[in-house]
């Protein structure tokens, strides 16, 4: 593509050549420095936001924790039927006190869900960007903003052709180097082939080991089952258990997961190509004459002649 648009661009033969070279790696710098502003944007839109909506909770939960204890002392203890008053201020708030840490321990027993102010910090919202450009998705996380609703709509519209185009690229740079290096013998492809395959399979199988043994998954089948799905960028896991280096580490794990396959299709479509032509080939050769047709037939030559009035004349040399 590169190589055509010098028709366009005002560059030779060898500075397009260098472009084309190049031009994977240009992708994916540019690629790593629109996901580091991606990340930045959000941490821009999403974290102030989120830290006075999580402040705000915490206190009304301070203040209906004090008020409920309150509550309760009064009913037990300054009711005549309980047979018991209170008369210190002292002795009230210790009581109230030791309710408040009461209901703060049933709560954590209860394991109620609480916004989080880590959530939108810069490395939570790395994790958030490079899931929209996987398209594997983040599940439990989302910009409560509207412009970070709207940025993430433009994000995700630009962000993923980006992304495929630069694994593509990659993808095509490697493969070519190894079509470069087989010297277009089939078998060696093939043999190559079968090299990358093996690859690709045993990355699923370690990526599910770390996924199984990091305690992110329940069984090894189902880390098996994310490890191979994440390869066609199909979001199967719940990230509610993971911390935020266990969803970068997903991520990237994912993003290696599907270059690993892009390569590995991409070369066995070459493999099956060359099988292809080879059998053309060898079709072609051994392809019978007609009946009666001749083995060899004698390829007919020419003379030109010249008159001195201008005129030619061909004549069949016998």
């Amino acid at each position: 593509m590169l190589l055509r648009m010098r028709k366009w661009v005002l560059v030779n033969d060898d500075t397009a050549t260098k472009i084309q070279r190049i031009s994977p790696y240009l992708f994916l710098a540019t690629l790593i420095g629109y996901l580091l502003f991606g990340a930045g944007s959000f941490w821009l839109f999403e974290k102030q936001y989120v830290s006075r909506n999580v402040r705000q909770f915490y206190l009304k939960l301070a203040v209906n924790r004090q008020q409920f204890a309150r509550e309760i002392t009064h009913k037990l203890f300054n009711d005549t039927k309980n047979l018991f008053v209170i008369m210190d201020l002292n002795q009230s708030n210790r009581v109230q006190a030791e309710l408040i840490n009461s209901l703060r321990s049933y709560e954590h027993h209860l394991n109620i869900s609480r916004p989080k102010d880590t959530e939108w910090n810069f490395q939570g919202c790395l994790n958030y960007a490079w899931s929209l450009l996987t398209t594997l998705g983040h599940s439990t996380q989302y910009p409560k903003t509207v412009i970070g609703q709207l940025f993430a709509l433009a994000y995700t519209i630009i962000g993923v052709p980006l992304f495929v185009i630069t694994l593509l690229l990659l993808a095509h740079r490697i493969v070519y180097y190894l079509k470069k290096k087989d010297k277009s013998e089939r078998k060696r492809r093939l043999k190559i082939f079968v090299i990358l395959l093996t690859i690709f399979l045993t990355y699923l199988f370690c990526f599910a080991l770390i996924l199984y043994y990091c305690d992110l998954v329940e069984t090894f089948w189902r880390a098996i089952n994310v490890s191979i799905f994440s390869s066609f960028t199909v979001h199967t896991i719940d990230y509610t258990r993971f911390s935020e280096a266990d969803k970068l580490l997903t991520q990237f794990l994912s993003t290696i997961s599907i270059l690993l396959g892009l390569i590995t299709v991409y070369y066995g479509i070459i493999v099956y190509e060359s099988h292809e032509s080879a059998t053309d080939k060898v079709t072609s050769i051994t392809t019978p004459l007609p009946h009666g047709t001749p083995a060899t037939t004698d390829i007919p030559r020419f003379n030109i002649i010249q008159f001195e009035n201008g005129e030619t004349k061909l004549e069949t040399i016998t």
